[in-house]
């Protein structure tokens, strides 16, 4: 490896940033994977809500996919992405703009994720499986 190869990677790393750390490592590819994640997500529902001006018969079609129990569970796998895409940004503009602790402001996301990914579970997933154990009215 040449001298310019390793100073490309040299700038290309976070070696030297305030996320070079092994868990700012991680929560910076796992900002990229959701903003990607995030980002498919708007160009399907974009594509199915285009499909009513196409054909209302293929738009009810794919409306009734999102009934499917499938779907459900990818949408709370979506609004989880979303809600760690969003607490990660404030987190990041936190520890670049004020110097908050990198490793403490991990640590409360991280919390806050899970409390907000559990209340998502429930608000989706509650009816869905009452309904199929029959208990729901």
């Amino acid at each position: 490896m040449s001298n310019q190869d390793s100073a490309f990677w040299k700038r290309a790393s976070l070696a030297g940033t305030r996320h070079a750390d092994r868990d700012g490592v991680w929560s910076w590819y796992a900002h990229r994977v959701t903003g990607f994640l995030i980002f498919v997500v708007v160009l399907v529902h974009v594509a199915d809500r285009a499909l009513v001006l196409v054909s209302p018969e293929s738009y009810d079609t794919v409306a009734a996919i999102y009934t499917h129990p499938v779907t459900l569970v990818l949408d709370l796998i979506a609004i989880s992405a979303v809600l760690y895409h969003a607490l990660n940004g404030i987190r990041i503009a936190l520890i670049d703009w004020v110097g908050a602790g990198s490793k403490l402001s991990l640590q409360v996301v991280l919390a806050l994720w899970l409390v907000g990914t559990a209340f998502a579970a429930y608000q989706l997933l509650a009816y869905p499986v009452l309904t199929i154990f029959g208990t729901a009215k």
